[in-house]
């Protein structure tokens, strides 16, 4: 009902004001410094092709530098922070967003510890 509508409303106005682009948000929950935490990342660009074939060849480019052979994981060519650093330096993101927040109700201090 209401709620679909009102979405699709929203969707189609985002459309109208900034065109057909591609969004990407993730979520990691983990621990920093020992604490529980929540990384937030938002993505939005407008060529996802472009977006792919500079991700195959920032790791082709990798791959002929290092002199490395055989079958990887993208993750284990390039991490994660070069690759995005990487791709936010050509300008391909049109949004880019990382946050990183302490989970507050989880947080476990040792005694003396800071």
């Amino acid at each position: 009902g209401g709620a679909a509508q009102t979405l699709i409303a929203f969707s189609q106005q985002l459309t109208r004001q900034e065109g057909e682009q591609q969004h990407l948000f993730m979520v990691a929950k983990g621990l920093l410094a020992g604490q529980p935490a929540a990384l937030q990342l938002q993505i939005r660009f407008t060529n996802s092709y472009q977006l792919t074939g500079t991700i195959a060849a920032l790791a082709a480019h990798h791959v002929l530098c290092t002199h490395r052979v055989g079958l990887y994981w993208l993750t284990d060519l390039l991490p994660i922070k070069v690759l995005l650093s990487q791709l936010n330096a050509l300008a391909l993101f049109s949004h880019f967003h990382i946050h990183c927040q302490l989970d507050n109700n989880a947080v476990n201090f040792q005694e003396g510890a800071l």
